[in-house]
């Protein structure tokens, strides 16, 4: 939804800035906007939402990519705008911004503030309870540091 709002936004900037001539900010906006669009296609295009393996958890979620399980702390179940999240607790996150694009470190810092964590993954994501998912994903990670 903030991709599609951002995408009418920009629209809305390019014809404003052509209208005054002033062509490199409405370039700008063009880019913001085929960013945004891209987002979007991503996120359609990608069947799986979350992956769990032994390499780490994987989501489209904020464009996070892969998170390893060495930067896995715990996880946590909390309400976020009326709807419940995974967060998942990083033992340190300038490790983990180092593995990650730009693009990805910034919105996923937008997390940090709201939530304590960058990488949170809405229960939407999922076909069970976040609880459920929770405790499978901790037994998981245990069988991974006892093996």
């Amino acid at each position: 939804m903030i991709s599609a709002a951002v995408m009418l936004c920009s629209s809305l900037a390019i014809v404003y800035e052509i209208n005054n001539y002033s062509y490199v900010l409405a370039t700008i906006f063009a880019g913001v906007f085929a960013f945004a669009l891209f987002t979007i296609i991503y996120s359609i295009e990608v069947t799986n939402g979350v992956i769990v393996n032994e390499k780490g958890i994987s989501t489209t979620t904020n464009l996070m990519g892969r998170v390893k399980w060495e930067h896995i702390k715990r996880f946590e179940v909390k309400d976020a705008l009326n709807a419940e999240v995974l967060v998942i607790k990083i033992k340190d996150e300038d490790k983990l911004f180092k593995e990650m694009n730009i693009i990805s470190r910034v919105l996923m810092k937008t997390n940090i503030k709201s939530l304590g964590s960058p990488v949170v993954i809405p229960a939407s994501e999922f076909d069970e309870p976040l609880h459920v998912v929770m405790d499978r994903m901790e037994r998981y990670m245990s069988t991974l540091k006892a093996a």
